[in-house]
């Protein structure tokens, strides 16, 4: 063993292969303890040290020293200066000490052998490279440039603005106090930026360069985040921060304050957190969460679902088939290009779908909502497309814009425009005002005292209950219901339906026609009105004809005199010829079924048919009534193997609907819904294709549930409208077998519950958006 101290000038001390104790004092030393485990002081001055073999203490002192542990597990602190360490083979621990430092876990050459160190930067800005192995490595005060090298390395930062690059391996990247900047790397990296402004990347900042599946946290502070290559999950934590999904299918939330979110490409998942931030999916099929506050979401390419959760929020799905939420607050969403589905929920939202065939649904948030949570004055929008608007609760405002739209309004005093294309606009409940718009329309304005007016094109216009107003507009359009319950010759109009002539019977028109017409003189509008009006026609008013009884089989009817109004409603349950009923001979098409024929009913075993009737709808009347077209329900439609094959019902003919979704809205499993209801889901659409059409309807004891093409669906209901629209000599037929119908207090029993037109098309969306069947075994 040898123990050797040298002077204050520049020594040079050597060990032997014992364990050696060399203390060089002052002078630029040069100190080498070759072999044993050794102790070897620098002191002050620029020492070179070699600890050489074995498990050697170096201590640099004062002054920039370079120090080399050698083989062996090393312990080596440079002291104050600037120094140079290098650990070389074996796991060292390194203590940079004050000064800005170079410190190396290996021996600085490539590919060379080293073990798992532990280096310390201490004070000052420090460069540290922790090797070939797994290496902690700390940078602590000052600005540090930490390097992993290979291998499963942890880096932290400390106090002061670092650099931390992890290398190969799958490190962990802690950047601590101050403005970081930090790189992944090959490999699946963790990494926290700490306090402060911190720039963090899952890769190495090299485009192209293999890298892992990162997760990365900012921090506190407005940090710049990156993802990588793979599939990254990226926290904001607190501050404005930046966050960039890249390549793979990333999770970003953007946590507490204002954050930007970019997913790149892949399928992401973004959650903007609390704050006001901003989204945007880019390519892929994303999910996107605005959380809290007033958040901006862009979905981008792909088929992407947004929410914009609480807040005031835009909502943009742009390119692919997307879903839109707005959540609570007072949204904007915008469906773009592709075929969109958007919910406004809670608040006074605007609903824009854009290109393609849209659904868009203002005021219920979708049909998870219970009644009157969701109210909301909305505007729903289709722009281009077969769009599809409910209104949901709330005085809202619809525009189909061009296309084959269909909107309602559902509760609320709302306003309907149907726009250019072929329109069917149905107001519901509420005082609604409806505009047809181009193209030949229908309308419906539903219960409440309603206005009507078709537009251009010809159009069919339905008041419904209560006192609606018509208005003619130059064009062949037919009032199918005109009707008051007091009689229009009292003179009021708040009793009873009202159509508006006066642009086409007023004093001026009034006075061309007496000067065009010497020999037909009229002394008021009036009087030529009722003239005309006992033609027919309103030809003045552009062949305008207004019904209280109409037969849209022939497309006529009773011209409405001002002292008589009648109603009728011309839709009724039934089927189309070549269905298939369930007898007790086996399956039996509808138009072969006789009286006295057992069918077999769901609950009440094989029932005799009482009554049969059909009727027959040309190319030429479904043409001008395609409201009548049969709905096609195809195999498979309802749930598995149901019905067996494709089923033509008319629109108004009720199917049995059996789920827990009907259990949860309505108290019962079982409920009969209107086929008409159930376009929006698949499997369940008009047949265009249909040139002509025989109906049959079918009577027994009661209201039944029959077994048709493997499906089961409803006998005829002998409520009072179906009752008005089989014709005078079937009714008289009814009556006759069943006197008790003929009594207007008698209430006929359905067979299972009967939904209203909007509970039914709310339940049809739960069903579709849970991706659940209609039906399901018992």
């Amino acid at each position: 063993m040898v123990e050797k101290s040298g002077t204050s000038g520049a020594d040079t001390l050597l060990g032997s292969s014992d364990a050696d104790t060399l203390n060089g004092l002052g002078g630029n030393d040069s100190i080498m303890g070759y072999a044993g485990n050794d102790l070897l002081n620098g002191g002050d001055g620029l020492d070179t040290i070699w600890g050489g073999d074995g498990s050697d203490t170096l201590n640099g002192g004062d002054g920039a020293d370079e120090l080399r542990a050698g083989d062996g597990a090393d312990l080596v602190n440079g002291g104050n200066g600037d120094d140079s360490v290098f650990g070389d083979t074996g796991s060292d621990t390194i203590w940079g000490g004050d000064g800005n430092d170079s410190l190396y876990g290996g021996d600085g050459i490539a590919d060379s052998p080293d073990g798992n160190d532990e280096i310390h930067g201490g004070n000052g800005n420090d460069d540290i490279w922790g090797g070939g192995l797994s290496d902690t490595l700390y940078g602590d005060a000052g600005n540090d440039t930490l390097n992993g090298g290979e291998g499963n390395d942890t880096l932290s930062g400390g106090d002061g603005a670092d650099e931390l690059r992890a290398g190969d391996g799958e490190d962990l990247l802690v950047g601590g106090n101050g403005d970081d900047l930090a790189f992944g790397g090959v490999g699946s990296d963790t990494i926290w930026g700490g306090d402060g402004n911190d720039t963090l990347y899952g890769g190495d900042g090299i485009d192209d360069s293999p890298d892992g599946n990162d997760e990365i946290h900012g921090g506190n502070g407005n940090d710049d985040i990156w993802g990588g290559g793979l599939s990254d999950t990226l926290y904001g934590d607190a501050g404005n921060d930046r966050l960039n999904g890249n390549e793979g299918n990333d999770s970003l939330d953007g946590g507490a304050d204002d954050d930007a979110l970019y997913g790149g490409s892949g399928n992401d998942s973004l959650d903007g957190g609390t704050g006001r931030d901003t989204l945007r999916g880019e390519d892929g099929n994303d999910t996107l969460g605005g959380g809290a506050d007033d958040d901006a979401l862009y979905g981008g390419a792909g088929n992407d679902s947004l929410d914009g959760g609480l807040g005031n929020d835009t909502v943009s799905g742009e390119d692919g088939s997307d879903t839109l939420r707005g959540g609570a607050g007072t949204d904007t969403l915008w469906g773009g290009a592709g075929a969109d589905t958007l919910y406004g929920d809670i608040g006074n939202d605007s609903l824009d779908g854009g290109d393609g065939n849209d659904v868009l649904i203002g005021g219920e948030g979708g049909a998870e909502a219970a009644d009157g949570d969701n109210a909301g004055a909305d505007t729903l929008r289709g722009g281009a497309g077969a769009d599809t608007l409910f209104g949901g609760e709330g005085n809202d405002s619809l525009d189909g814009g061009t296309g084959r739209d269909n909107l309602f309004g559902e509760d609320g005093d709302d306003t309907l425009r149907g726009g250019a294309g072929i329109d069917t606009l149905t107001g519901g409940e509420g005082n609604d005002s409806l505009d047809g718009g181009a193209d030949d329309d229908e309308l419906y304005g539903g219960a409440g005292n309603d206005t009507l007016n078709g537009g251009a094109g010809v159009d069919d216009l339905t008041g419904g209950l209560n006192a609606d107003v018509f208005i003619a507009d130059g064009s062949a359009d037919t009032i199918t219901d005109f009707n008051a319950s007091e009689g229009i010759g009292d003179g009021s109009q708040a009793n009873n339906d009202f159509v508006d002539l006066s642009a086409f019977y007023n004093e001026s028109t009034l006075a061309a026609w007496n000067a065009a017409h010497p020999d037909q003189q009229f002394t008021t509008p009036l009087r030529w009105l009722r003239y005309e009006q006992s033609q027919g026609v309103l030809s003045s008013a552009g062949n305008y004809r207004i019904f209280s009884s109409y037969n849209s089989e022939t497309d006529t009817g009773t011209l409405v005199p001002a002292d008589q109004l009648n109603q009728e409603n011309t839709n009724v349950p039934c089927f189309v010829s070549g269905s298939r009923i369930m007898a007790a001979t086996g399956e039996i098409a509808i138009e072969n079924l006789k009286i006295g024929d057992l069918v077999l009913t769901k609950g009440h075993g094989m029932q005799p048919v009482r009554w049969i009737g059909s009727r027959k709808l040309s190319t030429t009347e479904l043409s001008a009534m395609p409201r009548l077209r049969p709905i096609r329900i195809t195999a498979g439609a309802l749930g598995a193997g149901t019905p067996s094959t494709d089923l033509l019902v008319s629109p108004q003919h009720r199917v049995l609907v059996r789920s827990k979704i009907a259990q949860k809205m309505f108290g019962t499993s079982e409920v009969l819904v209107a086929a008409k209801q159930l376009v929006l889901l698949k499997g369940f659409d008009i047949a265009e294709d249909v040139r002509e059409v025989e109906y049959f309807h079918m009577l027994f004891d009661r209201h039944e549930v029959v077994i048709s093409n493997g499906a089961e669906t409803e006998s005829l209901y002998t409520g009072p409208e179906a009752l008005k629209a089989v014709g005078k000599a079937a009714l008289e037929e009814i009556f006759t077998i069943f006197p008790e119908l003929a009594d207007p207090t008698h209430v006929p029993q359905p067979a299972r519950l009967l939904p209203s037109g909007r509970q039914a098309r709310k339940m049809g969306l739960r069903h579709l958006q849970n991706s659940r069947p209609l039906t399901t075994s018992k």
